[in-house]
């Protein structure tokens, strides 16, 4: 399989392949709890989630954040569940502290090298870092649609995330600096 590397808008390296493309998330209802769930279809032509993934969010109910906009998404087909039980890698994160869906995410990750793993867990990320797989998050996401024209009010997104349960303190200095980065 012969692949290329382009550069995504906001410079982060895309490697395209005779496959679609692939992004790996770990928890997407933060968008869906903002009635932004859709810029996971705007940004990501493809989205694999672990089965670990799938179970937490469509399986545990329809009253979650993502449930129903994860199921459609299977249906219409752009988003894949994969099965990474059978990996021996899940016991070795288990051990290191991971909880048992994290670690199906860092193992999809892995084994698929994934183009990009959209994840908040702070352990997630530095396995992610670790191994060099690109990364962003939540935050990353909503900077990213507010710099090209998707979201007009990212104070607002950013505070609806706030008053969701995500963990960012208002008009704390992380929260300033998105803010300031945001055109």
């Amino acid at each position: 399989m012969t692949a290329s590397i382009i550069q995504s808008l906001n410079g982060i390296p895309i490697r395209l392949t005779s496959e679609r493309w692939v992004h790996i998330t770990e928890e997407h209802c933060e968008l869906a709890a903002i009635s932004q769930f859709d810029l996971l279809r705007i940004y990501f032509f493809f989205v694999l989630i672990p089965n670990a993934v799938h179970e937490e969010v469509v399986r545990a109910g329809d009253e979650q954040h993502g449930a129903l906009e994860t199921r459609a998404g299977v249906e219409e087909g752009w988003i894949a569940v994969v099965d990474t039980t059978s990996d021996p890698r899940i016991a070795f994160l288990l051990d290191q502290g991971m909880t048992p869906t994290d670690a199906h995410v860092v193992v999809l990750a892995q084994k698929r090298q994934a183009d990009l793993l959209i994840a908040d867990d702070a352990m997630v990320r530095e396995q992610t870092q670790s191994l060099g797989l690109p990364l962003s998050g939540t935050l990353g996401i909503l900077l990213n649609a507010q710099r090209d024209g998707h979201l007009p009010d990212l104070k607002g997104m950013l505070d609806q995330l706030i008053a969701a349960g995500f963990y960012l303190q208002p008009n704390g200095p992380f929260y300033k600096d998105l803010l300031r980065h945001a055109v």
